[in-house]
């Protein structure tokens, strides 16, 4: 009997524990000009009179997730992989976003950190370093040839001769130690992150995407940095 009682006693103890987690999450939307971008749906890139472009997929690695807890700074994900196309499918979709599940807590989180990208110690593996369940197994997210994961992947089409068909493929796959970039703000229980793909072309200076519709080779570096460069001038921490 007081075996019974001293089980109970214990898992009364855990469930009040428990309840007192706090579910840690934000929101990412991605705006083209400050307006919802859905996949498949007509832009001017870059600026008014630009060329007639569409999105097709849009997804990036994230590394080093930290959240400020009670005024400490805790790791909460070393790595994860996340997908913003099937989220931004359609206008009701992307005005939603996606919601990214980063834990949970008893303390109070008051900002978070992370990279975009990998780390230097993280791109040194490859994908056989992994068992499934881990974000960097993706082989298809890995280049041998270049020795890097492909950390950021932009793709779509364009119209350059505008003509009505969109005939040009776009495939900016960011990759190598280079491109990663890191991000911090505060946070609140309804954080969003937007990322306006329009400044990631237009910050200052035009992207000659025409040029470069494509990123495939070490060569071209210097673009992906440029791009790189650029995530920072379109993202916008919304408290």
């Amino acid at each position: 009997m007081k075996y019974s009682i001293l089980v109970l006693l214990s898992l009364l103890m855990l469930s009040s524990c428990g309840d007192d987690d706090k579910k840690l999450d934000m929101n990412f939307q991605l705006t083209y000009d400050d307006q919802p971008l859905v996949m498949f749906q007509e832009y001017e890139y870059a600026e008014a009179g630009g060329i007639p472009i569409e999105f097709s997929r849009i997804s990036f690695y994230i590394s080093e997730l930290k959240m400020t807890i009670d005024g400490q700074e805790e790791l909460f994900k070393e790595v994860d992989y996340i997908d913003l196309t099937e989220s931004h499918s359609t206008l009701a979709k992307a005005e939603e976003g996606y919601t990214y599940d980063i834990g949970s807590t008893t303390g109070d989180a008051t900002a978070v950190s992370f990279n975009i990208g990998l780390t230097a110690a993280q791109n040194a593996t490859t994908p056989s370093d992994y068992p499934s369940s881990n974000a960097l197994s993706r082989t298809s997210e890995y280049w041998s040839g270049w020795g890097s994961y492909v950390m950021i992947k932009i793709e779509g089409n364009m119209d350059v001769d505008r003509d009505g068909v969109k005939e040009k493929g776009i495939a900016l796959h960011l990759g190598t130690d280079n491109v990663m970039r890191s991000t911090s703000g505060a946070y609140t229980d309804d954080l969003t992150i937007s990322l306006d793909v329009q400044k990631i072309f237009n910050c200052g200076e035009i992207f000659d995407i025409v040029e470069t519709s494509a990123i495939h080779n070490l060569n071209q570096i210097d673009k992906a940095e440029q791009l790189a460069d650029n995530i920072d001038c379109g993202l916008q921490y919304n408290n």
